[in-house]
């Protein structure tokens, strides 16, 4: 188990160092910007609310206004019932929750299909609270969460790519 430490970084110790960071930003030139994120196994996933594993020290800076976020699947994801992916913001504190459906709500396991790609917008069904509306995503640094809705997934892997704008 890792720790916070005074400057509220989490600090790995044990075997969680020796997992790989899976949350990145790509170089991009002009305002808008790209971060990746990276699950290579949904069925980690719980229904309740989780950082990332090997995202715990990437987060949003504040002021962030998201524009899009698409869904590449890797690997079809597979449920024995209607398993959904949600994702969303925590503080850095990684107890208060920002918006739990913040980036993308209830994304279906059918649409998760190996070699496809969705992307959503502001009206678009599945896309987050916080995904088009021009206003910040959040006042506070913020990691991503994600987690399950209706059932786990027994199978499936995907990246999704959180396209924003630096206020």
């Amino acid at each position: 188990m890792g720790y916070l430490d005074n400057t509220g970084m989490y600090v790995k110790i044990g075997p969680e160092v020796a997992v790989p960071e899976a949350a990145g930003e790509y170089k991009n030139f002009g305002p808008l910007r790209m971060v990746e994120f990276v699950i290579p196994d949904l069925t980690v996933l719980t229904t309740s609310d989780a950082i990332l594993k090997g995202a715990d020290n990437f987060f949003f800076p504040t002021t962030v206004r998201i524009e899009k976020v698409e869904i590449i699947t890797d690997t079809a994801a597979t449920s024995g019932g209607s398993a959904t992916l949600i994702m969303g913001l925590m503080q850095t504190d990684r107890s208060t929750m920002i918006d739990a459906t913040g980036l993308v709500n209830a994304v279906a396991v059918a649409t998760l299909t190996a070699g496809s790609e969705q992307t959503y917008i502001k009206g678009t069904s599945g896309a987050g609270t916080k995904v088009g509306t021009g206003a910040a995503a959040t006042t506070l640094p913020a990691y991503v969460i994600a987690k399950v809705g209706v059932a786990v997934f027994t199978a499936g892997a995907v990246r999704v790519r959180v396209w924003y704008y630096r206020a």
